[in-house]
Formats: structure tokens, C-alpha cells, sequence
């Protein structure tokens, strides 16, 4: 049994909980362990429609690849976030994931309190581009898991419209997914040691 024990509700209208959610192992059953999860993105190549040059800091350069070194607070003193041109609308940042990946899940970490519109995009090649995503919350820590895995190799965070006259900012940009080689070799393990005397050939 679970409770939540009041102690002093704060305000006249009692205490209201939207949801009350607890997580474990049932005891005497031996559950699986979750598989670490990995963020694919990390220190991976990327590029970004503009890169914001502030010269009240010393014409700073805030760089597509602030959001991928897995910093969301300062490096050096200087703040680690991609930063876009302002007062514009079209921008985007992408990653390569130097691989294809199943893409499960994408957590997007933006600066400031504006809400954005924009698109989360999946790509091969670069050229031919597929919409996952489209969402006109674009604040806070957002963590976005697809309904679906979606294959692909870049990643791309697409502007609709800008919440802010300061532009796009991201302190960072995560991509989890599987590496189709690593589920190519999963199936090797798995499977290598199958006795094959007895098939015929064909």
C-alpha cells in the first residue's frame, strides 16, 4: 500500500493530485532490467541555418554544436546553447548521426520561456526530409517518444515560428534510438551458434 499523507494543504481548497503513479517489481518476480539508454547525438556533427554572434559578449559565437555536447549550463564561463539569428522564423539545426538509427525518442531542451512552433524532421540523405513532429509548445525540457520508430541518420529541429524576438535557443538537442548494425549483430549473437548439419541446401 501506497500513501500520500497530507500534513497541511495550502490554500481552501484542499489538496488535488491530477495523477498518483508508482513504479517497482512485483516481489518475487524477477523483471528484466531496462537497457541504459544513450544519447546518439551526443558530440555528433551538425549545422544550423544561423549561429547567433552576440557582441555584448565579446562576439560570441553560439554554435550548432553547443547543443550537442551534452552541457546545459556553461563551458569556460560562457554559456552552452545554440542560439539562432533573430526575428526569423525559418531556422533549423540539425544532427548527423554518422549512422542509421531506429529513432525512439527526442528531448529538446530550450532556453528561455517563449513558446516555439516547430517540426522535428528525419532524414537519410539530407534531401528528402520526414516530418515526425509538429508542436507549438516549444519550451522547458521537452522529451517527445514517437509513436512509431523512425529510421534515419539526421535529425533536424525545423522553426515555424519563433516565440521570441531573440530567436531559437537550445541548451540541448538528444536523439535515443538503436543502430540498425547493432540489431544486425544482436540477431548474429543470438543465432550463430544454430547446429545447420542437418539443413539441405537447396
Amino acid at each position: 500500500y501506497v500513501r500520500m499523507l497530507g500534513v497541511e494543504p495550502v490554500g481552501g481548497y484542499g489538496y488535488s493530485i491530477w495523477e498518483f503513479e508508482v513504479y517497482g517489481a512485483l516481489v518475487g518476480e524477477q523483471s528484466e532490467p531496462e537497457p541504459e539508454e544513450i544519447n546518439i547525438a551526443l558530440n555528433k556533427p551538425s549545422k544550423a541555418s544561423s549561429e547567433y554572434i552576440d557582441p555584448n559578449d565579446g562576439s560570441k559565437q553560439y554554435y550548432s554544436s553547443l547543443a550537442f555536447d551534452g552541457s546545459s549550463t556553461a563551458i569556460n564561463g560562457k554559456q552552452s546553447r545554440w542560439v539562432s539569428n533573430r526575428n526569423s522564423n525559418d531556422e533549423w539545426i540539425y544532427v548527423d548521426l554518422e549512422d542509421t538509427y531506429d529513432i525512439s525518442k527526442i528531448v529538446l531542451n530550450w532556453e528561455g520561456t517563449s513558446k516555439h512552433e516547430y517540426k522535428i524532421l528525419v532524414s537519410d540523405d539530407q534531401e528528402t526530409w520526414q516530418e515526425v513532429v509538429h508542436r507549438t509548445d516549444g519550451v522547458g525540457v521537452q522529451e517527445i517518444k514517437l509513436d512509431e520508430l523512425i529510421t534515419g541518420r539526421y535529425v533536424k529541429m525545423q522553426g515555424v515560428k519563433v516565440g521570441a524576438k531573440y530567436g531559437y535557443s537550445l541548451w540541448e538537442f538528444e536523439v535515443y534510438g538503436v543502430s540498425l548494425k547493432g540489431d544486425l549483430k544482436a540477431y548474429y549473437d543470438e543465432n550463430k551458434n544454430i547446429d545447420v548439419s542437418n539443413y539441405t541446401p537447396k
